[in-house]
């Protein structure tokens, strides 16, 4: 549980990746995490005149860690089930 910080995930359209949004504990949207295809990571983009301390970006970074392990993975599982799938039959 988050003490600064919520984040609710938003319909992304057709996407493979992730849009959440950033919402303070009273109500206020912060920002978005979303894919960064340049970089191949999620990324925090915040809203204009949004501040914040230590205490909120930390949960903020935890959560795009997360996030980004979560992609990683899956990228894994893609490639291994690739490469499985392309294994000649003897």
């Amino acid at each position: 549980m988050n003490k600064y910080v919520c984040f609710v995930e938003v319909p992304n359209g057709k996407k493979k990746t992730k849009n959440i949004s950033v919402i303070s504990k009273d109500g206020f949207q912060l920002g978005n995490i979303k894919f960064w295809g340049a970089w191949r990571q999620y990324t925090f983009h915040p809203n204009e005149d949004t501040l914040f301390d230590a205490k909120c970006l930390n949960e903020i970074i935890e959560k795009i860690d997360a996030m980004n392990e979560e992609i990683r993975n899956e990228w894994k599982r893609r490639r291994k089930a690739n490469k499985e799938d392309g294994k000649c039959m003897q």
